[in-house]
């Protein structure tokens, strides 16, 4: 889950620019919990096979967030 959250990081930081959005618009992302919860995770740990810090979001909540710049990270 953690490398197809790497992949949609990868590909919003190029489409967003080509968006051309005011300040005051904004981008929604609706999926799963677990997607969203790995795409916002500093990284993973592959020895205990967990997301590192990722965000809690609940249904029909609206959270602020920004995914990180890191490659796949490994402890």
């Amino acid at each position: 889950m953690f490398e197809r959250g790497m992949q949609l990081r990868k590909f919003l930081k190029h489409f967003m620019p080509l968006l051309q959005l005011k300040e005051d618009e904004k981008v929604a992302n609706v999926s799963h919990s677990a997607f969203l919860s790995s795409l916002s995770a500093k990284g993973y740990d592959a020895e205990k096979q967990v997301i590192i810090d990722p965000s809690t979001m609940y249904n029909c909540q609206f959270v602020p967030w920004e995914t990180y710049d890191l490659e796949y990270t490994k402890k």
